[in-house]
């Protein structure tokens, strides 16, 4: 990816900096991309044919030297198609979109994650799935309170009429310490695992403190969660 200088005193753009992808194999880098704080994040969605890869998104000191902070690889790899197709970012938060579901016709998923710091691994908060058909998360934008999703087959496969989603970032998430001894380890996985698929109507019921992204069930994104968070 080439980082270009713009200077009203000069003609033309003048090429400052080239990031590259840090390592082989990462498909497709460079088809997106998002910038804010300090951080420049670029997406490796892969090759989007029958059997796509997984994708990732590499993550870059904004300023010189631009080193390479941490590389986010798809969290479920086969179940979406095109991690890292879509990228937005704003303040703390880092949002990622599929291309697509398991297959061309199905819905994506998009990934809201929290950067505490530019130095420190990204947690994974919340996993927002769209609805049947191709195109949701197409383009994401995120603001202070609300991930914005576009959906450009919303409608229907055989109509669609294309629209924007909107979700809520106000809900306070959990933190994955359920125990709250000050850091995440076996005893809050075992917390976690001693609710896994219970149902939780309420802020008072046994199993919420577990429920990490206040979706109402203890399930496998609640212990993503907890292992983006691990140690």
């Amino acid at each position: 990816m080439a980082v270009f200088t713009l200077d009203d005193t000069l003609s033309a753009p003048q090429l400052a900096t080239t990031l590259s992808a840090p390592f082989k194999g990462l498909a497709g880098f460079g088809r997106s991309l998002a910038a804010d704080g300090g951080v420049v994040a670029i997406g490796a969605p892969g090759d989007l044919d029958d059997e796509p890869d997984a994708g990732a998104v590499c993550i870059y000191r904004g300023s010189a030297p631009h080193d390479v902070l941490q590389v986010i690889a798809s969290p479920v790899p086969g179940e979406c198609a095109g991690f890292g197709s879509s990228i937005a970012i704003r303040g703390d938060r880092l949002v990622i979109g599929t291309a697509q579901g398991s297959d061309s016709l199905s819905g994506g998923k998009v990934f809201v994650y929290r950067l505490a710091s530019i130095d420190q691994a990204a947690v994974l908060e919340e996993v927002i799935t769209g609805p049947e058909g191709p195109g949701f998360a197409a383009s994401l934008a995120v603001t202070p309170s609300h991930v914005l999703i576009g959906a450009p087959a919303l409608g229907g496969v055989d109509a669609p009429t294309g629209g924007a989603l909107a979700r809520s970032l106000d809900e306070s998430f959990r933190s994955p310490d359920i125990n709250g001894d000050g850091v995440v380890n076996g005893a809050d996985l075992g917390a976690l695992l001693m609710r896994f698929g219970l149902p939780c109507s309420g802020p008072t019921q046994p199993c919420a403190p577990a429920d990490l992204n206040n979706d109402g069930f203890i399930n496998g994104v609640d212990l993503g969660i907890l292992l983006s968070a691990w140690g």
